[in-house]
C-alpha cells in the first residue's frame, strides 16, 4: 500500500510540474501573439505615414497650382517676387509636414520595435521556464516516489534512529532517553561555568 501511495505521490508531482509548464508555454504563446500584433502595427502605421506623405504632397501641388492660377489672374507671372515668395512658403510647409511625418514614423517604429523585442524576450524567458519546470517536475516526481518508497521499505518508520528534542533554547530534552540538559544562567553558575 505504501509504494502505490509513493508512486502517485510521484505522479502528483510530475503532473503539478506539467502542469505549471503548460502555464508558461500558454504565456509564451500570448507573448508571441502580442509580438506578432505590434509588428503589425508597426507596418500599419508606415502604411498610413505613406498616405499622409502622399496627402502632404497632394496639398503642396493644389496650392502651387492656386497660386499660379492667382497670380495669372493677377496679371502677374509665377517667377516674379511674389510668385517665388508664394512658391518657397508652399514647399517649406510641405518639408515641414514630410519632417513631421517622418519624425512621428520614426518614433512609431521604435516604440513597436520595442515591444516586439519585449514580447519575443518574455516568450523566450517563458518557454525556459517551461522546460526547467518539466525537469523539475520529472527529477521531484522521482524524488517523490523514491522517498516514499524507500519510508514504505522501512515499514512505515523512517523517524527510526532519530531523536526529538525541545525548541525551547534553554530546556533541550532528548525525550527518548529521558535526559535533559538545562542551559541557562542558574545551571551555569551551580556547575561553576
Amino acid at each position: 500500500m505504501g509504494a502505490l501511495f509513493a508512486v502517485g505521490s510521484g505522479l502528483m508531482t510530475y503532473m503539478s510540474g506539467q502542469q505549471q509548464a503548460a502555464s508558461y508555454d500558454a504565456q509564451a504563446q500570448a507573448q508571441e501573439q502580442n509580438a506578432a500584433i505590434a509588428e503589425r502595427n508597426r507596418q500599419t502605421a508606415a502604411d498610413q505615414a505613406a498616405r499622409q506623405q502622399q496627402e502632404a504632397r497632394q496639398r503642396y501641388n493644389l496650392l502651387q497650382g492656386q497660386n499660379t492660377a492667382a497670380l495669372a489672374a493677377g496679371g502677374l507671372e509665377s517667377g516674379s517676387g511674389l510668385g517665388l515668395a508664394f512658391g518657397r512658403a508652399n514647399a517649406n510647409a510641405f518639408e515641414r509636414d514630410s519632417r513631421t511625418i517622418n519624425e512621428n514614423l520614426a518614433n512609431i517604429d521604435l516604440n513597436y520595435r520595442q515591444n516586439i523585442y519585449n514580447a519575443q524576450a518574455a516568450a523566450a524567458n517563458y518557454r525556459s521556464a517551461a522546460k526547467m519546470t518539466k525537469k523539475i517536475g520529472l527529477l521531484g516526481g522521482i524524488m517523490t516516489t523514491a522517498q516514499g518508497l524507500f519510508s514504505s521499505s522501512l515499514g512505515g518508520k523512517a523517524s527510526k534512529g532519530t531523536d526529538n528534542f525541545s525548541l525551547d533554547p534553554y530546556d533541550l530534552t532528548n525525550a527518548s532517553r529521558g535526559k535533559s540538559m538545562t542551559f541557562g544562567f542558574y545551571n551555569n553558575k551551580r556547575q561553576g561555568f
